[in-house]
């Protein structure tokens, strides 16, 4: 089974042009979801998760690096 890769958007379940406040809220509302599941899922799992997070939160907050995205 092949499953489809979220694009950075889907991770924060933002729309295609989402103004800072928004990535902001977003990514608080994506940590307030799985931060219940710190203690079901390994260390190194939620840390991977948490870093996603962040990655897409920072990428999508930067008009440069958004661009090309």
């Amino acid at each position: 089974m092949v499953t489809k890769k979220k694009t950075l958007k889907e991770i924060l379940a933002v729309p295609a042009d989402p103004p800072e406040p928004n990535l902001q809220a977003a990514l608080d509302a994506a940590m307030a979801q799985l931060a219940p599941k710190k203690d079901r899922i390994s260390a190194d799992d939620f840390d991977s998760k948490v870093k996603v997070l962040q990655l897409a939160f920072k990428t999508l907050r930067d008009p440069g690096s958004r661009g090309p995205y």
